[in-house]
C-alpha cells in the first residue's frame, strides 16, 4: 500500500470520527448539560420564590393534594418545572366608600387568569377600542348592574383609564362593562383578548380624566398574590350550599303550606258532624203515641 493511500485512509477515518463525534456525541453532551442547569435552575426558584408561593398546577384529580411552599424543598430537584405554576401579582383597590372591591391583574398575563377564575359577583370594565387594563368590581352577593351607583362606576371607569397608555393621554375615552360571567374567550384569541356571550349586555359610557379619583383609588392599593382557582371553587362551593339550604326551605315551606292547606279544608268540612257514631236513626228512637219523642229528641237537638 502507498503512502499516499495510507494518508487517504487516516483522513477519511479522521473524518468519520468526526462525523460521529458531531452527530452523536455534541447533541448528547447538550442535552445532559441543559437538563443539569434546569433542575439547578428550578431549585433555586423553588426556594427564591417561597415567600410569594410556589404552588401545585391544579388537576381535576380529587386524589391528588395540593402542595405548598412549605413542602421540603430538597424535594423540589425530583420534580418536574412544569408541575409548578406561579401565583399571579394582582393589584387590589378599595372604593371611597368602603363597601366594594376593585382589583386588576400586572399585565395580559395576569388578565387571563382573571378571565379564567372570576366570580360571578365580578363586573368587567376595559377602555372600548384601545388596549388598556382589564378591571374588575366585586359587587355584593344579589346585586345586578342597575344597583351600582354612577360613584362607584366612575371610579371603575377613571382605573381603566388611567391603566391605558393610549387612553390616559386622551380628555375622554369610553368604557364598556358588562358581567364576568358574559365573557367569552376562545383558543384562537390573544392574551388579554375576549369577547361577549351577549353582546346586548355590554354597557358603554364615557369618562373623563379624573386624577382626584384615580390618586384615591392608588392609596389603597395592595399587590397580592391570590390563588385564583382557589377563590372560585371555594366561592361555587359556597353557592352551592346556598342552593341545597335553600331548596330545603323551599321544601318545608311546601309541606307546612299542605298541612295548613289541610287544615283548613277539614275545619270547613261537614264530614266531622256526619259522623255515623255521632248520629241516630228513627229506628233507635223510642216510638210514642204523641209527639212526645220527637219533642223530647229536638230539645236534646237544640
Amino acid at each position: 500500500m502507498s503512502q499516499n493511500q495510507v494518508q487517504g485512509q487516516v483522513k477519511y477515518y479522521s473524518k468519520a470520527v468526526l462525523a460521529i463525534i458531531y452527530v452523536y456525541f455534541i447533541p448528547f453532551w447538550c442535552l445532559c448539560h441543559f437538563s443539569f442547569k434546569a433542575v439547578s435552575r428550578h431549585s433555586t426558584e423553588a426556594e427564591s420564590f417561597s415567600g410569594i408561593g410556589l404552588v401545585p398546577i391544579h388537576s381535576t384529580n380529587k386524589q391528588e393534594t395540593r402542595q405548598t411552599t412549605n413542602t421540603n424543598i430538597s424535594s423540589t430537584a425530583s420534580l418536574s418545572l412544569s408541575s409548578f405554576t406561579l401565583l399571579k401579582m394582582v393589584f387590589y383597590f378599595t372604593s371611597s366608600c368602603g363597601q366594594f372591591l376593585l382589583y386588576m391583574g400586572k399585565d395580559k398575563y395576569e388578565n387571563e387568569d382573571l378571565i379564567k377564575y372570576g366570580l360571578d359577583e365580578d363586573v368587567w370594565f376595559h377602555v372600548d377600542d384601545l388596549s388598556s387594563a382589564h378591571v374588575y368590581l366585586r359587587m355584593k352577593p344579589g346585586m345586578t348592574l342597575d344597583d351600582l351607583s354612577e360613584e362607584i362606576k366612575l371610579e371603575c371607569a377613571s382605573l381603566v383609564k388611567a391603566n391605558s397608555i393610549a387612553g390616559c393621554k386622551m380628555n375622554s375615552v369610553y368604557v364598556v362593562y358588562t358581567r364576568w360571567k358574559n365573557l367569552k374567550k376562545t383558543s384562537s384569541m390573544v392574551d388579554g383578548q375576549v369577547g361577549f356571550h351577549r353582546p346586548e349586555n355590554v354597557r358603554r359610557m364615557k369618562v373623563e380624566k379624573n386624577n382626584a379619583i384615580v390618586n384615591k383609588l392608588n392609596k389603597t392599593k395592595e399587590e397580592k398574590y391570590p390563588d385564583l382557582f382557589q377563590m372560585q371553587q371555594d366561592r361555587l362551593r359556597e353557592i352551592q350550599q346556598q342552593k341545597k339550604a335553600f331548596m330545603k326551605a323551599e321544601e318545608k315551606r311546601k309541606k307546612l303550606e299542605e298541612l295548613q292547606k289541610k287544615k283548613e279544608k277539614e275545619e270547613k268540612s261537614y264530614d266531622r258532624i256526619f259522623e255515623k257514631g255521632c248520629m241516630i236513626s228513627n229506628s233507635e228512637m223510642d216510638a210514642t203515641a204523641d209527639n212526645t219523642a220527637a219533642e223530647a229528641y229536638e230539645d236534646d237537638f237544640f
